[in-house]
């Protein structure tokens, strides 16, 4: 709304710009400098002099000769600044002056692994790339870096897929809404989807009674891949330990609603492998059937051309490589 106002006000003095982002000219520049000085200076008077209403009033003006810079840089300032928002709410409040570099003990510092806000793409137009990719597997093996790679890559629009004891009854019509709703946002743009009914099958099996809707997955899966442009990644290491153990150290500084992926990892290799089944599911449903039967072997996960293993443990670092390979994969490089 604020921001509204500032582009109504540029229009009625016609100076408005409606274009993609640019420099100022050097005059604008300097007009703006000496503005923003003034109103410091005037909100440093008015405190000074106790005048709350002047200090509000020069706040204020501050406020719109920023907005109205970014109106005329031609600049995304409401997903901009969600995107700041998000990546300040990451961080934490010092635990004493001495720990600011600004000295104040009001001050906020960046935690480890901390990550500065993506605004490359609201500057320079991104590579428009349309679709779906679905990221599988446990906990802990990548599939959230991978989802963050592709957001600020490739300007992916990110949804999230998880199973909730509240929507268990109707879990399977989630899935599909979820899958719907996807379908019509990749026509425009990329979509990651950040678990779906794998997850649903595995995570059922291992930490449930066995999942009871894997036969109506049958079609959903057909339904996924006879689609252009569709394409799931099988975070999988193959260095199971190692991974459980990379997923017990990572509890320490996330909540998890597990305590170990051992099993959901062999679920997920028996998935993946077909016949040779390392993990016993409780429930052999249809759909599971399909995955690992010996007579339908053709259609397993790792003959799939519209599916690729990831293991972060050996290509953590060369996530340029992978994308460009699945968008590839997918026609869209």
């Amino acid at each position: 709304m604020i921001y509204q106002l500032i582009a109504r006000m540029h229009e009625h003095f016609k100076i408005s710009y409606d274009g993609p982002p640019r420099e100022l000219s050097e005059e604008e520049y300097q007009f703006r400098l000496t503005a923003f000085g003034e109103e410091i200076t005037e909100y440093i008077d008015a405190r000074e002099d106790g005048d709350l209403e002047g200090q509000f009033d020069a706040l204020l003006d501050l406020i719109v000769f920023a907005l109205g810079a970014c109106h005329l840089h031609g600049f995304d300032v409401d997903e901009g600044m969600t995107r700041v928002m998000q990546a300040n709410m990451q961080k934490r409040v010092v635990l004493s002056a001495e720990e600011s570099k600004r000295g104040h003990k009001y001050d906020l510092i960046k935690p480890d692994g901390w990550r500065a806000p993506y605004l490359e793409d609201l500057i320079s137009p991104p590579n428009h790339h349309t679709g779906i990719i679905i990221l599988e597997g446990p906990d802990g093996c990548g599939k959230t870096t991978l989802a963050e790679y592709f957001v600020e890559h490739y300007n992916a629009h990110y949804m999230h897929s998880t199973w909730s004891k509240e929507i268990d009854e109707y879990m399977f019509q989630y899935m599909q809404s979820t899958l719907d709703a996807a379908g019509r946002i990749s026509k425009n743009q990329l979509v990651i989807l950040d678990r779906h009914w794998l997850s649903d099958c595995v995570y059922g099996d291992v930490f449930r009674e066995g999942c009871y809707r894997g036969d109506l997955y049958n079609g959903m899966h057909h339904q996924f891949f006879r689609e252009d442009n569709r394409h799931m990644i099988y975070c999988l290491p193959e260095d199971k330990e190692a991974a459980n153990q990379h997923f017990k150290n990572l509890a320490g500084t996330r909540p998890e609603m597990y305590d170990s992926m051992h099993d959901v990892s062999l679920a997920y290799e028996s998935l993946w492998k077909g016949v040779e089944i390392p993990y016993e599911f409780k429930y052999f449903h249809s759909y599971i059937q399909f995955l690992v039967g010996k007579t339908r072997a053709q259609n397993r996960l790792k003959s799939n051309p519209k599916v690729t293993r990831y293991d972060f443990l050996t290509q953590g670092n060369d996530l340029k490589t992978l994308s460009e390979n699945i968008l590839t994969k997918m026609g869209e490089m």
